[in-house]
């Protein structure tokens, strides 16, 4: 047979023996212990909210959505926030929360061009 078979079964078997934490090839996974959320400070409604393929509701204007645990696995899950504004599908990619963050929020600052502007912040356990 052919090596490279070998390789892709090896790989395969590697990768989906379970979740990965820090590998040093730069794999992350979150495992849960931070909660994240996000807030809508613009006069704009979002609808089909994901963050970091994770589903959210509807995001009124000057709206917060409840915290929910961060599930990520980077070989999975994008690091990404899609909404959906007037019809229109909008994406940014988004700062990775550090592990040691308890509670971790997503800004939405503003839409300029059809552009998401996102800030976040953490709060640090201690």
């Amino acid at each position: 047979m052919n090596c490279s078979f070998y390789i892709v079964i090896l790989l395969i078997s590697v990768f989906s023996s379970g979740p990965v934490f820090r590998t040093p090839a730069g794999f992350v996974f979150q495992d849960g212990s931070t909660k994240i959320r996000v807030i809508n400070a613009t006069d704009h409604s979002f609808t089909n909210v994901s963050l970091f393929s994770m589903n959210f509701d509807n995001l009124l204007p000057n709206d917060t959505l409840a915290y929910k645990e961060l599930r990520y696995d980077s070989l999975r899950d994008d690091p990404l926030i899609y909404c959906v504004i007037d019809g229109k599908n909008l994406a940014r990619y988004l700062t990775i929360p550090d592990k040691a963050a308890r509670r971790f929020t997503y800004v939405i600052d503003s839409v300029t061009n059809g552009i998401l502007h996102v800030s976040s912040y953490s709060e640090i356990s201690e």
